[in-house]
């Protein structure tokens, strides 16, 4: 799959409202001050059940804790040395010095048995003058310590029974590493299944082409997004034989124990319910097709909705967790590369929006990415890369306790708005590839350019996170007094992920809204033939599309020639028409237009004009027969009615009018076809 290169910039089925998620229906609560987890998103399954997952909280927090861990450690060794000393205190006795004898101070008296050791003459002990004053000065010192170390404690419970102050609320409040939970997203009997039908079919109607040797190579990544972008390659193939190991094709760990396909997901179940198409990955015919599941399944399942294509030779694609109702081919139809097919969902055994691509040979599983752990050709026209970039692929800014919804998956809260009297600002990003060990910084910006606050820390990742969300939270004084355009700036590293403006406002207004930001558009393949599926890619920013963050849906518009050809809205940032679409000399153009939901972006088109010489052809298939005369009268007595393809082949002359004088032009090209 080609795209314009571009670096980023920066589960419980229910009847959920994906816009904005249910709220839970306990009392919101912190973040667990033991296991560090927001409960909200621990009970959505966001975390690793066997292993919590330190996030972090800012330094305030974190030294204040570290003060209580102090104390934990400290006191019992207080009170330890405190009994110890207590037990060793012998009876008051009489002893000589240096200066005569004299009763032993109380201070020194526990060292009674050491000097004894040291000492003895009978029952008197000779003690050195400069040996009692530095064991009294230590015991005194000790004694100091310990009613520090009690005072602080004192303190700090104190302080804990008062209400937090607002320090210790600022930061990073949530989240953490989104794992893949481990589990075949085609279960046993779901395959049985698939191949039944498969053969039963091939019984039945034969094979769909001649058997081939190999696989023809695939020429794009069948979805309807930009990959390793908008549609994040997250897991492969699972290459190592041996149980429970696992590696994928560059011999890294994306992929679980018995993987059977490529898993690409989608940011949220927001942009599911909007629409991202999935699309035939090349020509054959649907030897199963099955609809009507559940399709926001977070805690995996069986079935679900999914399209099996035979390609002939033994060799089958299929597309796992598509959306429920989407499903738009059956058992036997036809199908071309670059057909939509379906959406993508999370219906079957699945753990959140993504779409499990598979192909299998006489049923036994094919890599068609190629590296160091699987050699050989690729089996990609051009092979989508191997993404270790680290960057965002959402972010947004609300003035909503994020403590209160159960988090990704789910559609989060999302507003470029707050109030002076909003208690704080809270903000969400999602990522990939978070190295090992990072480290974050946040800081605001006032409208007038001067930072307003200034925080770091650390994640405490003992590994690189291929998936994860977090939520901050932070109550700056001057946003309470101090209107306009501010903008908070977050860092990982010291690597900008985002910059990203919000507006604080005397009071937040429903009508507030700013429109998506311009766009950008590319075909790929650049210079496409009419035998190429032709894709139409949006090149925009991941984080900042739209400045009041609302999810962004584009309304796509193909036409060849004039004629609208596919007209759809959709979340991906990539669209598609199959092969054959459009005939050798058409003129081809794609407009998209961005939209919040609530307002329309500017639109942008791209166009192009296919190689070729073009054909009186009405019927868009490519070559003038008999069966293009109906679209033709068609044209000349009702134009502003015409159903075909493409009117302005009507114009047999060539003198820019469709009329009487065509029609002697269009039985001469007839005749001679």
């Amino acid at each position: 799959m080609a795209t314009a290169p571009r670096r980023p910039k920066a589960l419980l089925m229910q009847n959920l409202d994906p816009i904005m998620p249910p709220r839970v229906a306990h009392q919101p609560a912190a973040v667990n001050p033991l296991t560090h987890r927001n409960p909200a998103a621990d009970a959505a399954g966001l975390y690793d059940s066997q292993t919590p997952r330190r996030t972090t909280q800012d330094k305030s927090q974190t030294y204040e804790r570290a003060s209580r861990g102090i104390c934990l450690l400290f006191v019992p060794l207080c009170l330890f040395s405190s009994h110890i000393g207590l037990r060793a205190r012998p009876a008051r006795r009489r002893f000589r010095s240096q200066d005569g004898p004299q009763a032993k101070p109380a201070p020194i008296r526990r060292y009674h048995r050491q000097a004894r050791a040291i000492f003895h003459r009978e029952d008197v002990f000779v003690y050195n003058a400069s040996q009692v004053f530095r064991r009294a000065k230590g015991e005194i010192m000790m004694q100091m310590f310990q009613w520090a170390v009690f005072g602080l404690c004192a303190y700090l419970q104190a302080s804990t029974a008062s209400a937090p102050s607002p320090a210790f609320q600022q930061g990073l409040r949530g989240g953490g590493e989104i794992r893949t939970t481990p589990g075949d997203c085609a279960p046993a009997e779901l395959r049985r299944m698939i191949d039944e039908a498969t053969q039963r079919r091939r019984t039945r109607d034969g094979a769909p082409f001649e058997p081939r040797g190999s696989l023809p190579l695939l020429p794009f990544f069948p979805m309807g997004g930009n990959g390793n972008l908008d549609a994040f390659h997250g897991g492969f193939v699972d290459l190592d034989p041996s149980s429970p190991g696992f590696h994928d094709y560059n011999c890294t760990p994306f992929t679980y124990d018995g993987h059977a396909g490529s898993d690409t997901e989608i940011r949220s179940f927001g942009e599911q319910t909007i629409g991202v198409p999935v699309f035939a990955a090349l020509d054959g015919v649907v030897s199963f097709a099955q609809d009507g599941w559940p399709d926001m399944n977070t805690n995996g399942g069986v079935q679900g909705n999914i399209v099996a294509i035979d390609h002939g030779g033994g060799w089958e694609t299929s597309y796992y967790h598509l959306r429920n109702g989407s499903v738009t081919v059956s058992v036997g139809q036809t199908v071309r590369a670059g057909e939509e097919i379906g959406k993508v969902a999370s219906s079957g055994n699945s753990f959140g929006p993504h779409l499990h691509f598979e192909i299998r040979e006489n049923g036994d599983v094919y890599e068609p990415f190629a590296g160091p752990c699987r050699p050989g050709p690729s089996g990609w026209v051009q092979q989508p890369p191997m993404s270790l970039d680290s960057f965002l692929d959402d972010f947004a800014t609300t003035y909503v306790d994020l403590s209160t919804v159960p988090g990704l998956p789910f559609e989060m809260p999302r507003s470029g708005q707050i109030a002076l009297d909003d208690p704080c600002l809270r903000f969400w990003l999602r990522g990939h590839n978070l190295p090992v060990q990072s480290a974050w910084r946040v800081r605001f910006y006032r409208p007038d350019g001067s930072e307003a606050w200034d925080s770091q820390w650390f994640f405490f990742n003992q590994e690189l996170w291929r998936n994860y969300w977090f939520w901050w939270e932070y109550d700056i004084p001057d946003m309470h007094t101090i209107t306009g355009t501010w903008h908070v700036r977050v860092e990982f590293n010291d690597d900008l992920m985002v910059h990203a403006p919000f507006e604080v406002r005397e009071e937040r207004t429903p009508e507030f809204n700013r429109p998506p930001e311009p766009i950008t558009l590319a075909f790929d393949p650049p210079a496409p033939t009419i035998d190429d599926a032709l894709f139409c890619r949006v090149d925009t920013s991941l984080t900042l599309d739209d400045l009041d963050y609302d999810i962004v849906r584009y309304r796509y518009v193909w036409t060849v020639d004039g004629a609208v050809i596919r007209d759809i809205v959709s979340a991906g940032q990539a669209d598609a028409i199959p092969h054959h679409s459009a005939c050798p000399g058409a003129f081809v153009t794609c407009t998209v237009t961005p939209n919040d939901g609530r307002a329309d972006g500017p639109p942008a088109s791209v166009s192009i004009t296919l190689p070729g010489a073009a054909e009186i052809d009405l019927n868009c298939d490519c070559e003038l027969t008999i069966d293009d005369v109906p679209w033709f009268v068609e044209a000349l007595i009702d134009p502003a009615g015409f159903t075909g393809c493409s009117i302005n082949r009507a114009d047999a002359n060539g003198d820019s009018l469709i009329d009487g004088a065509d029609i002697g032009a269009f039985v001469e090209a007839l005749a001679g076809n």
